[in-house]
């Protein structure tokens, strides 16, 4: 007897949760047999092994070290800082970081598909936040290490983001610079920053949309 299309899809997306949730026992049991390490984030296992970006045969150059180890990455370190001094401007913002949240930072974000907006790379001092799809550094902020985490010593915004858009400005660029690192990078329950110049549900919808893309961000 064949099945309704509706009822296929949904056994179908069964079967498919049912493997996704094997694939992570299975990737768990190789990091902790290879690094000793519990304390793997679900989002990571999604985000990079999932994603393709990180390979299995890093898992045994990491044996014994206890740090939670960083995902391959796209951006190489000489290419983290492509802000120029004369086109950036600079923010106040200086937040402190434990070190737990400071090994998060240390993972950045790849994007896995285009409505992933950002790719964040922490490179030495520099955690650097390219737009994905042309890879150009709007966001810069040098993190300093300190024995209980870090803190952010001084942040940058690329000028020709902030004045091409009308309801963007220094303390703006902050709200959504703090966003970035507390929504995509730490994973907090935070709510998106509206402009206070943008009203309609439309005109919101769309900003956040291109600013932020979906696939990481469930609607609020």
């Amino acid at each position: 007897m064949k099945l309704e299309p509706a009822k296929n899809q949904r056994e179908f997306s069964q079967a498919e949760n049912a493997l996704r949730k094997k694939i992570r026992e299975i990737l768990k049991g190789l990091v902790f047999a290879n690094t000793g390490e519990h304390r793997v984030a679900e989002e990571w296992l999604y985000q990079k092994f999932l994603a393709g970006w990180t390979k299995p045969e890093i898992f045994p150059a990491l044996r014994g070290k206890k740090q939670i180890f960083r995902p391959q990455k796209a951006v190489q370190p000489q290419d983290a800082r492509l802000m120029p001094r004369g086109q950036r401007v600079s923010l106040n913002y200086h937040p402190e970081f434990s070190n737990s949240e400071f090994e998060k930072l240390s993972f950045g974000l790849l994007p896995s598909v285009p409505e992933d907006k950002w790719l964040i790379s922490l490179d030495d001092e520099h955690l650097c936040f390219f737009r994905s799809g042309t890879r150009v550094c709007l966001y810069e902020a040098k993190v300093q290490k300190l024995a209980h985490g870090c803190r952010v010593k001084g942040a940058w915004v690329d000028r020709g983001f902030l004045e091409q858009n009308e309801w963007n400005s220094p303390a703006y660029a902050e709200r959504l610079l703090d966003y970035l690192i507390r929504r995509l990078l730490l994973g907090a329950a935070v709510a998106f920053p509206y402009p206070a110049g943008v009203q309609k549900a439309l005109d919101r919808s769309m900003l956040r949309l291109g600013l932020v893309g979906k696939n990481l961000i469930p609607e609020e």
